[in-house]
């Protein structure tokens, strides 16, 4: 995730792996070894349908809803900013149940789904709003119990976290590079920016930040790893 941030490289990184965290834990991953499978050998992209229009982050109250049906579930609702929406296959949608909130895999092609490019200011990453008329899932696409799924949230959430902020790292880590190297090159009155005594602080004050900004993704990462 920090080369990814460092070189602005495109690809569907963190929605692909919060997915994987959710599959690879759940108590029936077997039925979802296909899925897995596709995904860790790229031939499969997933997004996590979880953020809803107008509402901050609340993984574990969404207001989207997953009704029992005779054959598994029927979804309804929408999500927003659906990291590479345009692009995925598959979706792991965050829905609430008589039972709580569960999370289910659904085809992007599934009947009733409904998917909607957005712009973004980011020209790499893809967003897209998604709206479930009726969908009907069967009930092998639930993803983990009941009892199993706020554990599954909680694990997804702290990875796209820390994926987060390594990307950030490495974002912060080029661009800080880039900015000393402009002072060193631009000169002001016969002498190079960087040579200036007030610009050297502030490049000592951001040069320690970006170590801070690191150690602090790889505290978190190894937690999150433990």
């Amino acid at each position: 995730a920090e080369e990814i941030g460092r070189t602005v490289a495109p690809g569907p990184l963190h929605p692909v792996s919060t997915v994987l965290a959710g599959l690879v834990d759940a108590d029936n991953h077997d039925d979802h070894a296909d899925t897995i499978d596709a995904l860790v050998a790229g031939q499969t992209v997933a997004s996590w349908a979880v953020d809803e229009p107008g509402r901050a982050f609340s993984p574990h109250d969404p207001l989207s809803t997953a009704q029992v049906t005779a054959g598994g579930y029927r979804l309804d609702g929408v999500k927003d900013r659906v990291e590479a929406g345009p692009q995925a296959d598959v979706l792991l949608v965050t829905a609430r149940t008589d039972d709580g909130p569960r999370q289910f895999l659904v085809s992007t092609d599934a009947r009733g789904v409904t998917v909607h490019r957005q712009r973004c200011v980011d020209m790499v990453k893809q967003y897209a709003r998604v709206e479930f008329d009726a969908v009907e899932v069967a009930a092998a696409a639930a993803v983990g119990s009941a009892d199993q799924t706020p554990e599954l949230i909680e694990r997804q959430s702290h990875i796209a976290m820390v994926l987060q902020c390594a990307e950030t790292v490495g974002m912060l880590d080029a661009v800080l590079g880039m900015t000393i190297a402009w002072a060193r090159d631009r000169h002001s009155f016969g002498r190079p920016l960087a040579s200036y005594q007030a610009l050297k602080h502030r490049f000592a004050d951001m040069t320690m930040w970006q170590h801070a900004c690191r150690a602090i993704t790889e505290g978190a990462v190894d937690e999150v790893a433990a």
